[in-house]
């Protein structure tokens, strides 16, 4: 089971930490791989990205920016450590861990977004169901027909912050 724990801890602690540039592409084996700049603050340090076959990730430091990078790593190791079950030990957040997880929540919340006007979480499966977006069909008469279902919760009645809790835990992703 994927986790998006490390980039919780760093939003709920206030790290002024953010991708951009957020690119993604197919694998060999039709995985998704990202590529994003990392910025800590307004400073761009670093470029983040994922390699095919097996080769793991990487953080390329903006040399040009090599006190704010260092600066970020500190702030990073201020944060504590937290049980990882997979591993069966406690594991620090990294800025590589970190920047993977802002890439999948990213791209998770910009699904979540599209789909939210027409999108609706069905209670009893627990599962989210979306309308296909017609030609000349306005979202407010997918909206108006949810109104009159039971036991759904339509994502355009939340915030965005909420539709994408209940877009993780459809993709059974922990946070």
């Amino acid at each position: 089971m994927s986790s998006v724990i490390q980039f919780f801890k760093v939003k709920e602690a206030s790290i002024d930490l953010s991708i951009k540039s957020l690119k993604s592409k197919k694998g060999h084996e039709g995985e998704i791989l990202h590529t994003c700049n990392i910025y800590f603050g307004k400073s761009h340090i670093a470029t983040y990205q994922e390699y095919d076959m097996g080769a793991g990730h990487s953080v390329e430091v903006n040399t040009k920016k090599q006190k704010e990078y260092d600066n970020a790593l500190k702030v990073l190791s201020t944060l504590s450590s937290y049980y990882c079950d997979i591993l069966r030990q406690d594991v620090s957040v990294t800025l590589e861990d970190w920047a993977n997880e802002a890439c999948i929540v990213s791209s998770i919340l910009k699904t979540a977004k599209r789909e939210k006007p027409r999108g609706y979480f069905d209670k009893i499966e627990n599962t989210i169901r979306v309308y296909p977006k017609k030609k000349g069909t306005e979202d407010s008469f997918y909206q108006d027909h949810m109104k009159t279902m039971k036991n759904i919760i339509p994502l355009h009645t939340l915030e965005d912050e909420e539709v994408l809790k209940l877009y993780l835990k459809y993709h059974k992703i922990k946070f």
